[in-house]
């Protein structure tokens, strides 16, 4: 099994294409993701030079990375904390499987939550395995608006996500 990564901050920001991630491509399964920032999270823009050039900002737990490195376990959660959570121009948060095992759960509890341009919460499962549940408490505003104006230029440069992500806004649980 992958480790859990533990995020405790005042903000935490991961911009053009940066990652953070728990991940397996062999044995078990993925570990899980906790952030707790007390004022913002925002999720930005994608890579623009060299390996990550076209590959999104994102927050990440996967079983497996690619069609050939599948892994055999399940993905892990994601939880989030903040009083203002923004994912923009691309940005994601994603808990999935490229195997028949079950997604990871997104869990988000926040005051404002904004996906604009592009901005993406997705759970999924490329296999038989059941879709992640994502459930959103916020106190305040929803705001899902835009298209990532980069997207059809980038999707080729990140195979391993881009047949679930879209040009648009969106929140989706998904299961091949």
């Amino acid at each position: 099994d992958a480790g859990n990564l533990v995020v405790f901050a005042d903000s935490v920001s991961v911009l053009n294409g940066a990652r953070l991630q728990a991940l397996t491509v062999g044995t078990g399964n993925a570990g899980n993701i906790f952030i707790d920032a007390e004022n913002f999270v925002n999720v930005e823009g994608a890579g623009r030079q060299g390996a990550v050039n076209g590959s999104p900002s994102g927050i990440f737990t996967l079983n497996g990375n690619n069609e050939t490195a599948t892994g055999t376990g399940q993905s892990g959660d994601l939880q989030i904390t903040t009083a203002l959570l923004s994912l923009k121009n691309g940005g994601v948060f994603s808990a999935r499987t490229l195997n028949d095992q079950s997604a990871g759960d997104i869990y988000l509890d926040v005051e404002t939550l904004n996906l604009l341009q592009g901005g993406q919460i997705i759970a999924a499962s490329n296999g038989s395995g059941a879709a992640g549940t994502i459930r959103i408490n916020a106190n305040d505003t929803v705001q899902i608006s835009g298209l990532d104006p980069r997207f059809s230029e980038r999707a080729g440069t990140f195979p391993a996500i881009s047949d679930v992500t879209q040009p648009y806004s969106n929140i989706s649980a998904q299961s091949n």
